[in-house]
This record gives C-alpha cells, sequence and structure tokens, in this order.
C-alpha cells in the first residue's frame, strides 16, 4: 500500500469543528483512529481503525477550547447529534438494521472466550473491552440471548483468550522474550544459571530468526500437514540442545510449540491450520475475483506483505545486540544509556514479533470476509451487503492494502484522526450519508 493511501490527520481546525457542532449534523465518530470504505457494487465495506490500551483523545477531549459533544450508550436523549460515541454508534447501527430486512456482518478483533471468561467483569479502560461488554450475549457461541438476529458477530482474534496462548509459531520470539524477562526479575537465581537459560534462549532465538526457518514458520500455517511441519520446526531448533542441564528449559519449549498446535481444524482428513482452513473453504466455494482463485490472492499477498514488511536481518542483528546488553547487566557493567537502549530494543524485538503474528490474523478475516458458506451445514447463508470491521489499525492498514493494490477498489472515504490531540476522533460528511441513525 502506498504512503499516500494511508489515513492521516485532517487537521481540522477550531472554528471549522464549531461551526459543524452547530450545524448538529452527523460528521463525527469518537474512538476510532481511521476510517475507510469501500463499494464493491453495492456490497458496502467499512473499516474502523483502534489503537488497543485505553480511550485517550475521543471526540470528547477538550482541543483549543472546543469540545466535541458525543450522544453515548450513558447520554442518549442529548440533544446534539453530530457526534457519536463508536460504542452507541453499532448499538443504533445493530438496531437499525433489525427493521433493513438484510443481515449485517460485524468483525472485531477480539478473542474467543470460554464460559467462565466472559464473567470476569470487564474494566471498559479501551473501546474493545466496551464494544465486549456491551454486546457480550452477541458475541457467545450460543447467540439466543442476542437481541441483534440480523447482525452476524465475528472474531478476528481466533485465538482462546488466554495470556499464554500463541495464534501462530512466528509469535514464539516474544514467549521467550518474556520468558527472559521474568527469569531476570527473579532474587534467588545464581548468576551462572541465570547466564546459561540466557545462552539457551539465545541459540533458539537466533535459529528462530534465520530467513530459512522464519519462512517456514510462516510456510507451515499453509501447509496441509500443519501438525508435523511443526514438530519437524521443534527439532530443527532444538537440535544438538538435548544435553541433561536444558532438559527443563526444553519441556517448556516443546509446551509452547504444543500450543501452536491447538489451532488446527481437519479437512478432508488433513490437520491445516484455521487459516488455512478458510482459504480451502474459499477454493472449495469457488470464490474467484476477475477468473482468478481468492483464496490463491490471499495468500500470495500476505506473504509478500510479510516479506516486504519484517526485516530479518535487522531483527538479528538487534537479538545479538539485545543478549550483549543482558550479559552486562548480569556482570554489572550496564549503564543508563545501555539500560535505555536495551529496553528500546526489547520493545522493538517484541513489536516485530507480534507484527510477524498479525499476517496470521490478516489471512482469517480476509479469508472469513469473501467466504460465500455455499457447503455450510447449518442454515441457508443469507449473504449481506454492509460488513463493518473494527480492529488495530495495523490490521485495517494490511486490508484496505488488499483492497486496493489487490482487488483493484478505490476507497470511497479514506481518512485518519483529525490530530495528535484528537486522536481517537475521525470526521467525515460521508457517514450521515453511509449511516442512518
Amino acid at each position: 500500500m502506498n504512503e499516500s493511501n494511508k489515513p492521516k490527520y485532517t487537521h481540522i481546525t477550531p472554528k471549522k469543528i464549531a461551526n459543524l457542532i452547530e450545524k448538529n449534523q452527523f460528521s463525527f465518530l469518537s474512538g476510532p483512529v481511521s476510517f475507510t470504505s469501500f463499494d464493491d457494487n453495492g456490497k458496502k465495506y467499512y473499516f474502523f481503525g483502534d489503537e488497543h490500551f485505553d480511550k485517550v483523545g475521543n471526540c470528547e477531549t477538550k482541543y483549543k477550547n472546543v469540545k466535541i459533544p458525543c450522544l453515548t450508550t450513558k447520554d442518549k436523549n442529548s440533544k446534539h447529534q453530530v457526534c457519536y460515541d463508536f460504542v452507541y454508534f453499532l448499538e443504533k447501527l445493530f438496531k437499525n438494521n433489525e427493521y433493513s430486512g438484510e443481515y449485517l456482518d460485524f468483525y472485531m478483533e477480539t478473542p474467543f472466550k470460554r464460559k467462565y471468561m466472559r464473567k470476569t467483569k470487564s474494566d471498559e479502560s479501551d473501546y474493545i473491552s466496551s464494544i465486549e461488554k456491551v454486546f457480550k450475549n452477541c458475541f457467545e457461541r450460543e447467540k439466543s440471548k442476542c437481541k441483534y438476529k440480523k447482525t452476524r458477530f465475528h472474531y478476528i482474534d481466533f485465538r482462546i483468550k488466554d495470556p499464554k496462548n500463541i495464534a501462530s509459531i512466528n509469535y514464539i520470539p516474544v514467549r521467550f522474550v518474556y520468558i527472559i524477562k521474568k527469569e531476570l526479575e527473579k532474587k534467588d537465581i545464581s548468576k551462572d544459571k541465570l547466564i546459561d537459560k540466557i545462552k539457551f534462549y539465545d541459540v533458539l532465538t537466533k535459529r528462530l530468526f534465520q530467513k530459512n526457518i522464519n519462512q517456514k514458520l510462516l510456510d507451515a500455517h499453509f501447509k496441509d500437514n500443519f501438525i508435523q511441519t511443526i514438530e519437524n520446526i521443534y527439532k530443527t531448533l532444538t537440535r544438538g540442545l538435548k544435553q541433561r542441564k536444558y532438559k527443563i528449559y526444553l519441556s517448556r519449549v516443546r509446551k509452547i510449540f504444543n500450543e501452536a498446535k491447538k489451532y488446527y481444524k481437519v479437512r478432508e482428513g488433513k490437520k491445516v491450520h484455521i487459516i488455512k482452513s478458510q482459504l480451502d473453504a474459499l477454493r472449495k466455494e469457488g470464490v474467484k475475483h476477475k477468473n482468478q482463485e481468492m483464496g490463491a490472492l490471499i495468500e500470495k499477498f500476505v506473504k509478500q506483505n510479510y516479506q516486504n514488511k519484517i526485516d530479518i536481518e535487522s531483527i538479528q542483528q538487534l537479538w545479538r545486540e539485545y543478549i550483549d546488553g543482558l550479559l552486562m547487566k548480569i556482570n554489572s557493567k550496564e549503564n543508563k544509556e545501555q539500560k535505555e537502549y536495551n529496553s528500546q530494543i526489547e520493545e522493538f524485538l517484541v513489536g516485530s514479533a507480534i507484527e510477524m503474528d498479525a499476517h496470521i490474523f490478516d489471512v482469517y478475516l480476509l479469508g472469513r470476509m469473501f467466504r460465500n458458506f455455499k457447503y455450510s451445514k447449518r442454515e441457508e447463508h443469507i449473504p449481506s451487503q454492509t460488513i463493518v470491521t473494527y480492529a488495530g489499525n495495523y490490521h485495517i492498514r494490511n486490508y484496505i492494502s488488499f483492497f486496493i493494490d489487490v482487488l483493484g477498489m478505490k476507497p470511497e472515504v479514506s481518512v485518519g484522526a483529525i490530530n495528535s490531540t484528537l486522536k481517537r476522533c475521525v470526521y467525515s460528511p460521508e457517514l450521515k450519508k453511509d449511516f442512518t441513525l
């Protein structure tokens, strides 16, 4: 995706904001950091980007003596219609859709939760948590208590919600970083034992970040023999590390790899990764774009995107510096500058591995979004003409890139937040045209 296609700050002046408030026509959404839409022969795709972790910078943030009043789930009766909080916007959208006679598909970056997990109290500290709470009955497997019968709710994050779970084996280096961090925090571990552990995970991670191994990690998700492929990678990584002193470390690594094996589906007698099951279904259902198989287009796009965005050589170099920094710390030779630098490297390494993981999610959403469910064993699937997606902005940019660069579509709307102060507030005069609330 070209930089010019990325949503940017709209930089609306306080004076214009005040005039828009005076006109009182729906043109602001509080919560998303971007809004992009596509029209495919009457089928509408709406993408809203999120920045996880908080709600700072939404439309109700005061900006140079101007404050945008927003309708919320707790304040539904305000005379102001210029702005909707995103949670209330969805509530109104789904409610109105009940009378349209058509289905709407809503995709959100949230994981499947087991029944006992759904009983935990949500802190609503971010928009995804707030949406989960308001529509909790609709994100359950059994949806009898969901009052929005014409809206289908989909998970983008196919993991079972558990901080120990990983969606793809590309995420494994993150686990190693966290393990090392935890070991460094222990007070009762000897210096020699700590160095042994760091060197053990150093060997494994260096192997993981080798270009040919890293490519195998990615390719494993697209193979028919997913489980066996993972097992082969595990054997390659741990070759020569069977010494007795590493036994307990190896058992932990084995456990991590076994976690990755959970995400498979049986298709025609083969155990394939969940994302491949979506691509296989697309092929079986005959979904094409300009005579090309949609599944093949998605797979090619994601693999190319991965190779273009993930700089393995830089990651390898920074990992070496990271380990050197840790050993300096253990040997009490770490100064303030080294400590800050190592912290930055750690953040980069975690971010890079999360990016690797993100591409696996992107296959899942794109695959599911274009399916027609022709061979579904449930009741007849009725296609929707409206698809709404709310996900992290990194994912959103990848989806937009697929629509533009692969499908050849032009966005009808593509806007970012207003500015760095109103960073969770999008403005578009098209909102009132696209959504009748």
